[in-house]
């Protein structure tokens, strides 16, 4: 027989309650020792009959921001936030019987509110209602939590907001990418990068070496040149930067890249601006103003790696313009944009040149180069591909209607007679045609032979296959 046994058997025949029904009970409490049982408890305590205030505790008292005796005979509601006002009732009936705690907001005089944990138990020994109820306050930890919470939302959105794709990789293989990086590999969401190996997105030439020298990489502090693929499989120069990231993880490692693309593109054109002020400067010398005030005002995007141009009209020449023309296509990749390329045919020439003495044909060509120039934007290109054949690129093509008032521009402009001195006039007529990408193909050379392949009507659309009026 053990101690337990017999101490139940002894509080049975003396008609107190056992032990393990006090365990089960809570803690025995008398009228007279618990106003000072209260006040030993480090947060809010109360006795609460029938839902309201009998006593509360001193420290509860200058938690709510009261007088201790100004707690009795008032509601345990009127404490609570009008959110957990309505249900005092249902959340300590919900604390008797589960035994777990419960969260809610109590009305203080100093914050105006405070978030508390709650727990209740039954002090039936002062009558068969009586619960007495304690509260922490939890309003500091709480507030900690949603800091850190607003921290971790600002640096996320710093990370997704930033200009770089930002890269975080673990054991080879990548786990996060920012929202600028899925814009600039075009992918969807996180969903379709996440898992795939850091080699997936470099370029073959580049992919080996940043998947086997993270090590080695993040030891540097230079900027790394490298080529970056898209998901659809467009390629992008970047500069590319490693850090480890050992916060993160054992292997893990952030990868930064920054799109230079535009940049080297500006870099270029800056570089064939030069090129082409010193041919200006060169022609100038030889007095032939007109011929440099074009070449000034043709406008559009210099063609990368090319810096031959027309030397009659100052125009880019066919090869400048292909080069321009295939950027353009690489440029237009996955974008609600399209590009048209006209055609530009001037009749009449050889017959004009027959009919008038001296150097006709030069001027009308230099004369129909700068009328060209005035019918198009700067973010066109104007260039002469033949003797008497000039072609366009219109870049960033919303409308299919904008094309053909740019080309019934152009008839117009080089229908109207050509003053080339000595109250002389040449006449010649023009034919456009035209070309558009997406559409037809991505090779520069067929989309420029189907712009020219318009019949004898003055505009022709060849991607519907018929003339526009």
């Amino acid at each position: 027989m053990n101690n337990n046994s017999a101490g139940n058997r002894a509080d049975k025949r003396a008609g107190a309650t056992p032990k393990s029904e006090r365990r089960i009970k809570g803690a025995r409490f008398t009228a007279g020792a618990l106003p000072q049982m209260l006040n030993f408890y480090p947060g809010l305590a109360c006795v609460v009959q029938g839902g309201v205030i009998g006593a509360m505790n001193v420290n509860g008292a200058e938690f709510l921001g009261l007088d201790q005796a100004a707690a009795p005979g008032h509601p345990l509601a009127e404490f609570f936030t009008s959110e957990f006002a309505g249900f005092t009732d249902a959340m300590v009936s919900h604390m008797l019987e589960t035994r777990e705690p419960f969260s809610a907001r109590m009305r203080t005089a100093e914050a105006g509110s405070a978030s508390v944990n709650m727990r209740a138990q039954w002090a039936r020994e002062i009558s068969p209602d009586t619960v007495v109820l304690t509260a922490q306050d939890m309003s500091g930890s709480l507030g900690r939590l949603e800091v850190i919470k607003r921290s971790e939302d600002k640096f996320r959105h710093l990370v997704d907001n930033v200009l770089d794709l930002v890269c975080v990789v673990e054991n080879g293989l990548i786990s996060f990418v920012n929202r600028t990086g899925l814009q600039m590999l075009r992918a969807a969401d996180q969903s379709k990068l996440a898992g795939r190996s850091l080699a997936d997105l470099f370029h073959p030439d580049y992919s080996e070496f940043f998947s086997r020298s993270l090590p080695e990489l993040s030891r540097a502090s230079t900027l790394i040149p490298a080529k970056l693929l898209s998901l659809d499989g467009i390629q992008f120069d970047a500069h590319v930067t490693v850090r480890k990231a050992p916060h993160l993880g054992v292997d893990c490692y952030v990868v930064q890249a920054r799109d230079i693309s535009e940049h080297r593109r500006t870099v270029l054109t800056m570089h064939h601006a030069n090129l082409e002020r010193e041919s200006r400067d060169h022609i100038r010398i030889q007095g032939a103003d007109e011929t440099n005030d074009v070449r000034r005002r043709s406008g559009g995007e210099r063609p990368l790696g090319v810096s031959d141009h027309d030397d009659l009209t100052g125009l880019a020449n066919r090869m400048a313009f292909l080069e321009s023309l295939r950027l353009a296509i690489t440029n237009v990749e996955g974008k609600p944009d399209a590009i048209a390329v006209l055609s530009v045919q001037l009749d009449g020439l050889d017959a004009a040149i027959d009919e008038l003495a001296g150097p006709v044909g030069d001027k009308v060509l230099q004369i129909a180069a700068q009328r060209l120039v005035g019918c198009i934007r700067k973010s066109d290109l104007a260039a002469r591909i033949g003797k008497d054949e000039f072609a366009v690129v219109l870049n960033n093509v919303r409308n299919p209607r904008a094309i053909e008032a740019r080309a019934r521009d152009i008839i117009q402009a080089m229908n109207a007679p050509f003053d080339v001195g000595a109250r002389t006039e040449a006449h010649v007529r023009a034919r456009v045609g035209v070309a558009r990408y997406p559409g037809i193909t991505a090779n520069p050379e067929d989309i420029l032979t189907a712009a020219s392949a318009f019949n004898d009507g003055e505009f022709y659309d060849r991607e519907n296959f018929a003339l526009v009026h």
